[in-house]
């Protein structure tokens, strides 16, 4: 293996096939990376649009150094994985940690097809030679399907989160769907509900991905959870400049999607989603709980993306990640997520140990940026940490 240092890039070439380097700059809107993440099975929360944001919030604050691993084919320097990450300074540690402020829900290697293929030792050392920058190796929200992209790329120790995700299957037509998935009592609360509120006045739920709709869905969405966050006493991260301007970045994007539940031209719910490929993945909601807490409206509204995600042909509404039951109203599958950590010293090792004791679970959480920090569990986040 032969190492060289050239500015902030660090570059390894084993002897097989593959240049694994570091980098704090990457240029996640070029093609190359398009044409990799278009190839890969990666979220969307590894898309241009969202890592792009990510990374300039990240630098903003400072919260931690980029710490961007980036293995390319070494006959034709092209870009076949790309993992996220960034180099933490905390407790007198330094972490590896996946690229998030705390709006990210899935965590994954981008990588193509040809390249998940086999185990590889030679990349193995040089993987673990970049990782030597660090003391401990911490990277939570690992779906299931992401797994073997984190294997291909270095080893961890697995451990449950005490949370999962929540994807639910779609089919058409949403009568059917409806009919077949959602729970009976709940349905029949919707339609009870459905029907109030249409003899109040006229009901609807307008959809758009234009930028100023979406924008003013996410303002609407910060002043609506306002009482819900005040019942709880936990900080509504959207308060944050920082946070709604990460959001409000991804309003040109083309990966976001907006609705507003109205009654006679008053929103009264909100939600915001993320899309790619053909999943909807519902990443924040507001409703109004002053006057209309007991119509479920959050809930309509939720009925009526998933109708929409169905008519446009998609084939998975996620709630993301968090436990609360009313989403196995809607048929949510339960899909455990990890939790991938490795010591890299001795000191790291000290810190993985004391997070296996009692008290733990709060070290783990404090290993979050300071400025960005979510409260848990995540659907707090997401609205106030109640069904809406």
């Amino acid at each position: 293996m032969q190492t060289s240092r050239v500015g902030d890039r660090m570059a390894m070439s084993s002897r097989a096939h593959w240049k694994v380097e570091v980098v704090r700059d990457f240029d996640f809107h070029s093609d190359e990376y398009r044409r990799l993440f278009d190839r890969s099975a990666a979220s969307g929360f590894q898309s241009p649009a969202w890592l792009d944001a990510t990374y300039a919030a990240i630098r903003r604050a400072p919260l931690a150094d980029p710490f961007i691993l980036t293995v390319r084919d070494l006959g034709t320097s092209a870009l076949v994985a790309l993992a996220p990450l960034v180099l933490r300074h905390r407790f007198g540690l330094k972490v590896v940690a996946y690229a998030d402020i705390g709006s990210l829900d899935y965590c994954c290697v981008v990588q193509s097809p040809e390249f998940e293929i086999g185990l590889d030792s030679a990349l193995r050392r040089d993987i673990d030679a970049a990782l030597k920058a660090a003391d401990a190796l911490f990277i939570p929200k690992v779906p299931d399907a992401a797994l073997r992209s984190f294997d291909r790329l270095l080893s961890a120790r697995r451990l449950k989160m005490d949370y999962s995700a929540h994807p639910v299957p779609l089919f058409a037509p949403f009568s059917e769907w409806r009919d077949a998935t959602m729970n009976g009592t709940t349905r029949r609360s919707l339609d009870k509900k459905r029907r109030k509120l249409g003899r109040i006045g006229r009901l609807e739920t307008v959809v758009g991905s234009e930028p100023a709709f979406v924008a003013a869905t996410i303002d609407q969405i910060r002043v609506l959870r306002e009482p819900r966050f005040a019942e709880t006493g936990v900080a509504d991260p959207l308060k944050s400049d920082a946070f709604r301007a990460f959001y409000g970045s991804l309003k040109d994007s083309g990966t976001v999607r907006a609705y507003q539940l109205r009654l006679d031209g008053a929103t009264i719910a909100c939600g915001f989603a993320m899309v790619h490929d053909d999943a909807c993945h519902l990443l924040l909601t507001g409703f109004d709980v002053g006057n209309w807490r007991n119509y479920s409206v959050g809930l309509l509204m939720i009925e009526d993306a998933i109708a929409d995600c169905v008519a446009r042909g998609e084939r998975v509404f996620d709630f993301t990640i968090g436990d609360h039951p009313y989403k196995a109203d809607f048929g949510s599958q339960s899909a455990p997520i990890w939790r991938l950590t490795r010591a890299l010293s001795f000191k790291g090792w000290l810190m993985l140990a004391a997070m296996q004791l009692k008290g733990g679970e709060r070290l783990a959480r404090r290993l979050a940026p300071r400025s960005y920090r979510a409260p848990s569990p995540p659907d707090m986040v997401r609205g106030a940490g109640a069904a809406p």
